[in-house]
């Protein structure tokens, strides 16, 4: 049950933050791929 609230506290807060942060958010996410993408990448070498 701990772990339930604690999953929907963590879900309200990102959505939260994604409402705050909109714009950012969109233009943050892209570059946020990419650079994982890139990370993934590099690591499986």
């Amino acid at each position: 049950m701990k772990n339930e609230l604690r999953g929907i506290g963590i879900l309200l807060f990102a959505i939260l933050i994604n409402t705050i942060v909109s714009p950012v958010f969109l233009i943050a996410l892209p570059i946020g791929i990419v650079g994982l993408f890139i990370l993934f990448k590099s690591d499986s070498h």
